[in-house]
């Protein structure tokens, strides 16, 4: 639903290259998609191969639609009655009343999951957002539980200082709960500890770009596009913005006039010049191949009222990591194990103590150490921690993160998935759970703790030996103060 120029759908989608970096193709397509914007609908077709109904979405009969099984509903509902610089118009405007339409399609077609993108005025006054968020989560079924997520879009490897509210809702049948994308970049200001990467700078998006001749001689795609609206730098109400090199670029914005910034770099002449739409759309999240066959004011406007693609896409693997967890029937035909011996580890997952941790428990406890299970607000949710000298230990099912796949008679790691149904969606699943793992463990050794994966079938194959590894590990980050230690730690 509003589904603009695509920027959602292809982040969903996947399958392209930005800034040096390939982002993987993703097994969503689109079921149905929707914008009243004629112009909108034009770049959309021009660069997904998906249809677009150009339906005023009041009038769309979703239970009409005959979509069959929808897993995702993504709505970038409109924001200028909801932004702080817009009209205000907020609920009391037709636009402010378009999520009543979006509750609407989730009654008639029951998602597994939605997600509702928009602008940090939208909570502004809060009561705005809780009545939006009553009216979605619905009084009668389906219902859903929600979440609201603040972000910024250069948290997630966009060149831009973009905050946006993300608004998601799972299926009150549906017991996981869904955790948000973590972050792969952090402000370096900010976080000089981290080992996530610095954010994108407007240097490191635009300056392959540069010419000092003029955009028009750049070979990319909508570069020779560019306003020609006076630049003022003299009046302080009104004076045009320069980007800064080495800083994310401000919120690209969809009015075109006089709100477009100016290039960091001087032109040969000495001059200053606006972004070009190309430069827009990099600093967006774009890639190059997203082309946009409009003129130059609407391919502005279409940018600013996009959903970055990069954005969306660590979002979207959240989101198919969540599904998988859902689909329990394709779980059970995973295990190279027999059902029986599967049926009790899956109960034993349940109970949030499989075998291989209770083997493990057991031995660390036989062993003087005395620890936490299962602690809240930690990445990741560790198997057992020890707070006093930040020790955090996960017990790691192997074919869930990827482990000991040779133990298990496997010749290659690709092979555990040859006999599997839906064999690319695992292989994408699970490829992902090791992703997260690395992710984990990085967001835990920035803030001073020391990570311990031990793998099942190592915990299996001798729990005391493991238990040593971590009585050993324990020992050597005893701090002055132990408080929570036993006297054989100490």
């Amino acid at each position: 639903m509003f589904a603009g120029c695509g920027g959602g759908d292809l982040g969903f989608k996947g399958g392209f290259a930005y800034l040096r970096e390939d982002y993987e193709r993703l097994p969503f397509s689109i079921s149905w998609a929707n914008d009243i914007d004629p112009f909108a609908r034009t770049v959309y077709t021009a660069n997904l191969n998906d249809e677009i109904a150009d339906s005023d979405i009041t009038a769309v009969k979703f239970e009409s639609l005959e979509l069959g099984t929808i897993d995702v509903l993504l709505a970038g509902l409109p924001c200028q009655d909801f932004a702080m610089l817009g009209p205000r118009g907020g609920l009391h405007s037709k636009r402010g009343q378009l999520y009543k339409h979006v509750r609407r399609a989730l009654r008639a077609l029951s998602p597994r999951i939605f997600i509702v993108e928009n602008v940090p005025g939208i909570e502004h006054p809060p009561k705005m957002l809780g009545t939006i968020a009553r009216c979605l989560a619905g009084r009668t079924s389906p219902r859903y539980h929600l979440k609201v997520h603040r972000i910024n879009t250069a948290d997630y490897g966009v060149p831009q200082i973009r905050k946006r509210v993300v608004i998601v809702g799972t299926r009150s049948d549906l017991t996981t709960e869904f955790e948000e994308p973590m972050a792969v970049c952090a402000d370096p200001k900010q976080a000089d500890d981290t080992n996530l990467r610095p954010w994108r700078t407007a240097k490191d998006a635009l300056d392959d770009l540069w010419s000092g001749d003029g955009p028009e001689t750049s070979a990319v795609a909508d570069q020779s596009k560019v306003t020609h609206a006076a630049i003022i730098l003299d009046k302080p109400k009104r004076s045009d913005k320069r980007l800064d090199a080495d800083e994310p670029a401000p919120t690209i914005r969809a009015e075109h006039h006089g709100h477009v910034e100016l290039h960091y770099r001087r032109q040969a002449d000495g001059s200053f010049r606006h972004l070009t739409v190309r430069e827009c759309a990099r600093l967006q999240g774009f890639p190059d191949s997203f082309e946009f066959p409009v003129s130059f004011t609407q391919g502005y406007r279409q940018i600013g009222n996009a959903i970055p693609p990069v954005l969306m896409h660590h979002w979207a693997k959240s989101i198919l990591r969540w599904l998988g967890t859902q689909d329990t029937v394709e779980a059970r035909r995973l295990s190279p194990r027999d059902p029986a011996t599967t049926s009790r580890i899956m109960s034993a997952v349940r109970n949030r103590g499989s075998r291989a941790e209770l083997a493990l428990a057991k031995a660390m406890w036989s062993a003087g150490l005395r620890y936490r299970k299962h602690p809240r607000g930690l990445p990741g949710k560790p198997d057992y921690v020890f707070p006093s000298v930040k020790v955090a230990v996960f017990c790691d099912g192997d074919f869930w993160h990827g482990r000991s796949w040779r133990l298990r008679g496997f010749r290659t790691w690709d092979e555990q998935f040859d006999r599997i149904a839906r064999s690319d969606f695992w292989r994408l699943k699970i490829r992902r759970n090791m992703e997260r793992d690395e992710e984990v463990r990085r967001a835990l050794e920035s803030s001073g703790w020391t990570v311990l994966r031990i793998a099942e079938s190592e915990i299996l194959d001798d729990p005391t030996k493991c238990a040593e590894t971590v009585r050993m590990t324990v020992f050597n980050r005893r701090t002055p103060v132990r408080a929570g230690l036993s006297d054989r730690d100490r």
